[in-house]
């Protein structure tokens, strides 16, 4: 049985969510029984809801305090749902954003940076999957990737500044190529609880807006202007929680001044309900990374608000830049959402637009998974 252990997955992140299905699904498409092991901390609830099995390594201050686990017999610690480090075929780490400057050092070393030596050594692939990277020019951040940098057998940069990044760190015996955010092939599942209308618009906060920009009140203003003005074109606004425990707040900080509308507010329980709402939206404007991913690779006209490069490396992956917000002007930026949603033949256009874009995007996603394949020589 080929098993997998699969880093940097997060499981109240939707996003995180998204790509763990990813990664399952088309592991389980090639090779069929396989096994999927993750590293503490981790709930049993999740370890069962996923189908995955603890691995017997988990660092504190650079050392594997169950180290001890991978002394005892293979079969017992199957029994109790453990597999042992040594156990494992390819590692793929999809943490999404988790490697440069704004990462501490240890967070990096302990996540792969320690570890990644010795499956060298053991010639077990190590592929970094499309993710966010950089920059590095701290020199502890920039040290602390190195041995990743170095070691790896595929890195992914997920869009050109990225690939820039990296590429400043020197030579690598690593493939090294851009590739996309490998969620846009994991398929939507409808939501109960949502009935969707051709006139919804779809609102997707982000607490990082406030946290990561300077930009705090005009982004509240924004939202809450989109909100309004959408009412009063006649269309149906809903604020999506994508983050449920980042942005349930926010969605009701949002809705304070705009409680005589009754404006809903929708929380999925899963990451592929979340993709299916947006999925059946007339516009989307998206905060959220991987809710604005899921609108672009399903072919949904989207605005993209902004505190990371990431967002704009998206929206030129699909050739849609001039869909990012700009908060310096938001009473106009307000206008223009409301243009567009009003705009059937805009719309329209657009949505033939991404569906290209979309197919491409996808093709590039499939040779990314050739390419993570091809290091097991299969």
């Amino acid at each position: 049985m080929l098993t997998i252990e699969i880093k940097g997955i997060g499981f109240a992140n939707r996003g995180a969510e998204l790509m763990l299905r990813a990664i399952m699904e088309r592991f389980q498409s090639k090779f069929g029984d396989v096994r999927f092991v993750v590293e503490p901390p981790v709930t049993k609830a999740d370890l069962q809801h996923y189908g995955l099995s603890l691995k017997a390594h988990y660092l504190r201050r650079g050392l594997n305090v169950l180290a001890v686990l991978n002394l005892l017999p293979k079969a017992l610690l199957h029994c109790v749902n453990i597999v042992k480090s040594s156990e494992v075929d390819i590692v793929v780490d999809a943490s999404g954003y988790s490697y440069g400057d704004p990462w501490s050092p240890g967070s990096m070393t302990n996540r792969l940076g320690i570890e990644i030596k010795e499956f060298k050594a053991r010639n077990v692939p190590v592929v970094v999957m499309p993710q966010a990277l950089g920059p590095f020019e701290k020199k502890a951040q920039r040290e602390a990737f190195l041995p990743i940098y170095q070691n790896a057998d595929v890195i992914f940069p997920r869009d050109g500044k990225s690939l820039e990044y990296v590429q400043g760190l020197g030579e690598t015996s690593a493939y090294v190529a851009q590739a996309p955010d490998f969620s846009n092939l994991v398929k939507p599942e409808p939501f109960a609880n949502f009935s969707p209308s051709s006139k919804s618009l779809c609102l997707i906060p982000n607490q990082k807006m406030l946290d990561k920009t300077a930009a705090k009140d005009s982004y509240i203003n924004f939202c809450r202007g989109v909100l309004e003005r959408s009412i009063e074109a006649g269309f149906e606004p809903f604020i999506l929680v994508h983050e449920q425990a980042d942005d349930a707040q926010l969605a009701e900080h949002i809705l304070q001044p705009l409680r005589k509308y009754n404006i809903p507010v929708v929380v999925p329980s899963t990451a592929t309900e979340c993709k299916w709402v947006i999925s059946q939206s007339r516009l989307v404007v998206a905060s959220r990374f991987h809710g604005l991913v899921s609108a672009l690779c399903e072919a949904v006209p989207a605005f993209a608000t902004s505190w990371a490069h990431k967002y704009q490396s998206l929206l030129a992956d699909y050739d849609v830049t001039e869909q990012l917000i700009d908060l310096g002007q938001t009473d106009a930026e307000v206008e223009r959402v409301v243009d567009l949603l009003a705009d059937d033949q805009r719309l329209a256009a657009m949505h033939e637009h991404l569906a290209t874009h979309s197919a491409e995007q996808k093709k590039r996603t499939e040779q990314m998974w050739q390419r993570v394949f091809a290091t097991l020589d299969v």
